[in-house]
């Protein structure tokens, strides 16, 4: 028969501190100690995060010390091999209390003799331990020490088992006995009678039910009464994956939508999100203080500056003053950097750089329309145009083209557009953009046009269209490109040459639901980039106003009015949720709500998702326990995304063979005991293929269910995910 207790060890640290006398007089000696177990086999270890707490002394209880750390002595009464058998009985005694942290003791002061003590209770593992402990007095007087302390039984029943189970999921777990006697020793296990000498392993066959935790036990009895043994409880998962059901929509000013419940049984939870326009005036001052003053920079400021004017009328403010200074300090400054041909380099004066020089005749010009003197020979800025217009080179020649036009040179601009060179089929989608911009820009656009435009473009997930370069065989993949040549400005070149045709209202604001995303993740980027992007926008904004002041998002959900975004909020026993869109920008609102699903396929609607076990770079349907293999999921974007989760479970027999963070693409990545969680900033459809590997050891045999890898966006509607998969894993042997 056997019989149940709990054995408990205790250890009293003394710590004690000796200080060698100084005349510096301090108020506090505070001693930090905590420990950790220190783990042989591949696996995780949690990490803590600790501080350390500051105890003031009484004024009086003064503590003289040299400056010197290494005066600081921590001086430790401690046995460091521990036999925790000691206190054992008859009856059968299982440990069950495992902890990879033994003591954390921040709140520790020394006494008057520069002692400190405490006592703690350690937990059942039979491991090493590894105890730090720091001493702190004044700033410079510090000290620390590690100390490994092993806890052992002479013998023992040890058993491991996976971090966690599938439903389903059988599995071998591992029993253990070891002793330290020279002799061979003869126990009782609850699978029968053994004789073994030093140690002795046996599989223990188990099998995850429909319960939510496993527990196993495994123990022994010596002839003379010892016993020993370990209690151990995994958590049970079930089969399948969670996924949110609902639906994704834009909202404008005026636009209302009804989100459907699919069961009023199951919560639903909105999501909104916008970005205000003080978000613009932000962009605005942020590009004004910018550090540096390159002549691009200066064209940039101007422009935005403009804006400001022009946005601060819209909402009803007032321009500043020193913004109105600043404005005519850069136009003064830019036109003292004109070169000897009466154009523009990159800094001060220096030589000609024709995509700066366009874009600061544009920030001129538009100063000059808003009232600003501008003190300029646009004649013979236009006769040095007209000769670099004949020198023939493609790229420079719509530049030169749309220059003249906006200096207000009179010419047969359907003519000279004619006469530029023609593209070839070769040419890259920067390019044929500006070739149609220019085309625009001189009144010639058609609807044409606009088909071929948007036969260039790429959707995102949010409906979004933007122009990107598709990858070539001889593009270099770490290109860095200019300012002026970025998928940024490829799409604001398709906006600019639409607004000039009519009848794409529609397109615009698809393109502006794209900058927007962009604003919302990370700004528009420089300088240049910004100002171009407020610039362009700003018409189609105001005009959507309809003469009304603009006015920031807000949104009304189920008649509760919301200005704050991001905004979130879960309803209980609804079957509907209305909604209406206000102010003068886009608004992103999903509704969805989150169910279980047990038998899930693959859906590849947003995202393609594929895994597969990787050795020696060969694909292995079936793993050997001790055999490191990677996990490879390669996830295809079917629309360009952002701030993507990649949710990846492991097997339950395998454990991870290493952490590692910030692989090229990533943004972080978080070790869960059944899945990894991968954040990715961008996905690309132009990219194509994303693969992330995680490094894997198998551990125990048996056969496993794997789970749905999965990719999932803050709008949950979005999502792709792979099926189920069934797994093995054999013996070395």
């Amino acid at each position: 028969m056997y019989f149940k207790n709990a054995i408990y060890f205790y250890i009293k640290l003394h710590i004690n501190i000796t200080m060698k006398d100084d005349n510096q007089v301090i108020q506090d000696v505070i001693v930090v100690a905590y420990s950790e177990a220190t783990r042989t086999f591949a696996g995780a270890i949690d990490t803590r995060v600790r501080g350390v707490m500051t105890i003031e002394r009484e004024a009086n209880e003064e503590i003289l010390f040299s400056e010197y750390s290494e005066d600081v002595i921590i001086d430790y009464g401690l046995n460091r091999d521990i036999d925790i058998s000691e206190g054992h009985d008859a009856a059968i005694s299982i440990r069950h209390n495992f902890s990879d942290d033994a003591f954390w003791q921040p709140r520790l002061t020394t006494d008057k003799k520069g002692h400190a003590s405490f006592t703690t209770t350690f937990p059942d593992d039979i491991t090493q331990w590894t105890a730090e402990f720091l001493a702190v007095g004044t700033p410079k007087q510090t000290a620390k020490e590690t100390l490994y302390i092993n806890s052992y039984l002479p013998l023992s029943a040890r058993l491991s088992i996976p971090n966690f189970a599938v439903r389903g999921d059988r599995f071998n777990a591992i029993g253990r006995l070891t002793s330290y006697s020279d002799d061979s020793v003869k126990v009782v296990t609850p699978y029968g009678e053994v004789t073994f000498a030093k140690s002795y392993t046996t599989d223990i066959e188990a099998t995850a039910g429909d319960t939510d935790s496993l527990t196993l036990e495994y123990s022994l009895m010596r002839e003379d009464g010892f016993s020993d043994g370990e209690r151990r409880t995994l958590p049970i998962y079930p089969v399948g994956t969670m996924e949110g059901k609902g639906e994704f929509v834009i909202l404008e000013n005026g636009e209302t939508h009804t989100f459907a419940a699919e069961s009023k049984a199951v919560s639903v939870t909105i999501h909104a999100e916008a970005t205000e326009l003080g978000s613009l005036l932000e962009e605005i001052e942020r590009t004004v203080s910018y550090l540096y003053s390159c002549n691009e920079q200066m064209a940039s400021k101007v422009k935005v500056l403009v804006d400001k004017h022009q946005i601060c009328e819209a909402l009803g403010r007032e321009f500043d003053e020193k913004s109105d200074k600043e404005l005519r300090k850069l136009i003064s400054q830019i036109l003292k950097n004109r070169n000897d041909e009466g154009f523009w380099g990159w800094w001060g004066v220096s030589n000609t750089e024709w995509w700066i020089s366009a874009h600061i005749v544009e920030a001129l010009v538009k100063a000059q329309k808003a009232g600003y003197e501008i003190d300029w020979n646009t004649e013979e800025m236009s006769m040095a145009l007209m000769i670099a217009l004949r020198g023939g080179d493609a790229k420079l020649s719509d530049r030169v083209l749309v220059m003249l036009h906006n200096l207000g040179m009179k010419a047969d601009y359907e003519t000279l557009f004619k006469e530029l060179p023609k593209l070839s089929v070769e040419s890259t989608i920067r390019t044929r953009l500006a070739r149609l911009e220019t085309k625009a820009a001189l009144g010639l656009a058609t609807t044409k046009d606009a088909q071929e435009i948007i036969a260039m473009s790429t959707e995102t997930m949010f409906g979004g269209l933007s122009w990107s370069e598709k990858p070539t065989t001889t593009q270099k993949r770490y290109f860095i490109p200019s300012p002026d040549y970025t998928t940024t400005e490829n799409t604001l070149s398709a906006y600019r040459t639409l607004q000039q045709i009519e009848d794409t209202d529609s397109l615009r604001t698809k393109i502006r639901i794209y900058l927007f995303e962009q604003r919302r993740m990370e700004g528009w980027g420089n300088t240049y980039s910004a100002s171009r992007t407020i610039e362009t926008m700003l018409p189609d904004l105001v005009a959507k106003a309809e003469g009304k002041p603009l006015a920031d998002p807000a949104l009304r959900v189920n008649g509760t009015h919301i200005t704050e975004f991001p905004y979130t909020a879960t309803f209980e026993q609804t079957d509907k949720i209305d909604v209406a869109g206000e102010g003068s920008v886009p608004i992103y609102v999903t509704a969805y709500q989150q169910v279980w699903n047990s038998t899930p396929e693959a859906v590849s609607t947003d995202f393609s998702v594929s895994s597969k076990f990787m050795q020696d770079g060969k694909e292995v349907a079936t793993l050997t326990a001790g055999e490191p293999v990677e996990l490879v999921v390669s996830v295809t974007p079917n629309a360009n995304a952002s701030y993507v989760m990649i949710d990846v479970p492991i097997p339950a027999g395998c454990s991870y063979e290493e952490h590692y963070q910030n692989r090229w693409g990533e943004i972080h990545r978080e070790y869960f005991k059944e899945r990894v969680s991968i954040f990715v900033r961008q996905m690309n459809i132009e990219q194509g293929v994303y693969t992330y590997t995680i490094k894997l050891i198998p551990r125990y045999t048996g056969s496993y269910t794997l789970n749905p890898a999965r990719v999932l966006m803050y709008f949950p509607t979005f999502f792709g995910r792979n099926g189920i998969g069934q797994l093995e894993i054999i013996d070395s042997k």
